[in-house]
């Protein structure tokens, strides 16, 4: 029948749609900021889970890994929250990464 595993609906449906990946050794994460960042992309409502490593299915909205794999498929990527929020030029280039993140979404309405 081609049926690999059997796995319970409500497994299947608690996967996450939405990531987050960081490290694990890095500082917690600081949700007040995600969501700040989150809402200058326009996804204020948007519904996240913290991951150490990509889930399969699940879409991966921010990449602050210090070890990115490849291909690079998240909306933005920065270092790691314990760079970010200590280095000025680290949040120039997450800055950067949101700009270019608004300028692609704007020309897919267009």
């Amino acid at each position: 029948m081609g049926i690999q595993q059997w796995v319970p609906a409500q497994e299947v449906n608690s996967q996450p749609r939405y990531l987050i990946l960081h490290d694990d050794d890095d500082m917690p994460v600081s949700e007040q900021f995600i969501h700040h960042i989150l809402s200058l992309l326009n996804h204020s409502e948007l519904s996240f889970s913290f991951s150490e490593k990509p889930i399969k299915g699940a879409e991966i909205v921010w990449d602050m890994r210090s070890r990115k794999t490849r291909p690079h498929q998240a909306w933005i990527e920065s270092e790691p929250m314990s760079k970010l929020l200590s280095n000025g030029e680290y949040k120039k280039q997450l800055w950067h990464q949101i700009c270019l993140y608004l300028e692609k979404k704007s020309k897919i309405k267009s």
